[in-house]
């Protein structure tokens, strides 16, 4: 794959979360966990998480991405479909 190529994913993975000022519950089971369905172009794949790009807006001087850093260890699945070419992306 080359340097303007960039896979297109969907990532099934459990979110964490955080409450506030909220009872501590007995168990687990009682937070009623959901996974999250998070749909877009892998930026990066590291050992410790996927970076996936939800939303892209690209101006003469900059790009501007909407992101998600997904820590692998949360990941339920993945689902890949195909490739997709950015010319020029700027991701700094």
């Amino acid at each position: 794959m080359s340097n303007n190529q960039y896979k297109i994913i969907a990532v099934l993975w459990m979110d964490h979360v955080h409450m506030d000022r909220s009872p501590l519950p007995r168990n687990l089971e009682q937070l009623n966990l959901k996974p999250t369905l998070t749909v877009g172009v892998q930026l990066q794949d590291t050992d410790e998480a996927l970076i996936v790009a939800s939303d892209l807006e690209r101006y003469d001087d900059r790009d501007d991405i909407s992101y998600t850093v997904i820590l692998k260890g949360t990941i339920v699945s993945i689902k890949e479909y195909g490739i997709i070419e950015i010319d020029g992306l700027k991701t700094t």
